[in-house]
């Protein structure tokens, strides 16, 4: 037999088959688990179920943002042209020292 189950938390309605009765499942949409009841018989082959939250519900997802946590460039550092510059104007005086 079929069983239309209804999320407690989300709405959502889905189809299960009739040994979950008794037993708790997970709502396919949010998570939510649900202890499954026998409910009202439509007909021969599928019943509504009565469905009861076993848990909090969960919270709602946090939309997926892509961004990458990443240090900064070293050559974004004041500091490093700062070396730079001082180690070229070495360099140049001593060039300029050993010329003369």
């Amino acid at each position: 037999m079929i069983v239309n189950v209804r999320c407690t938390h989300c709405e959502n309605r889905f189809k299960e088959e009739e040994h979950v009765l008794g037993q708790s499942i997970p709502c396919p949409s949010c998570g939510l688990w649900l202890k499954v009841e026998a409910g009202p018989v439509l007909s021969g082959t599928a019943m509504f179920a009565r469905a009861f939250a076993t848990e909090q519900p969960k919270p709602e997802p946090k939309p997926d943002v892509h961004h990458e946590e990443k240090e900064p460039s070293a050559w974004r550092n004041p500091a490093v042209w700062i070396a730079i510059l001082a180690i070229v104007a070495v360099i140049i005086f001593f060039l300029v020292a050993v010329v003369h």
